[in-house]
């Protein structure tokens, strides 16, 4: 799941500020722009998107998916499949069989 994850964050439109903060690194220099452009496109920017699948503000920015890529919707969609395969639950409460005693 962490290697997923990652190469997923390689396809992220990181702002300027937050790489001049040291608060993300840049891009591996192995994925070329236009690779990360036919992939998967998760936008990022000040203001908040309009047409959006999903988005999440985090530190003064928006980052988002657009609502019209399906390329990209249809990857976050199977990494949230992996991740309730992965998921083992929780404790869960078997049935309690009692014995009468006397």
């Amino acid at each position: 799941m962490l290697q997923i994850l990652s190469a997923f964050a390689t396809y992220i439109d990181v702002p300027q500020a937050h790489l001049a903060a040291n608060r993300a690194i840049t891009v591996s220099e192995s994925t070329s722009p236009e690779a990360r452009q036919t992939a998967v496109r998760i936008h990022s920017g000040t203001e908040k998107p309009t047409d959006a699948f999903a988005a999440v503000f985090y530190r003064g920015h928006w980052f988002w998916i657009d609502d019209g890529d399906r390329q990209t919707k249809r990857a976050l969609t199977a990494v949230m499949f992996f991740f309730t395969l992965e998921s083992t639950g929780g404790a869960e409460k078997l049935p309690l069989v009692t014995i009468p005693a006397q």
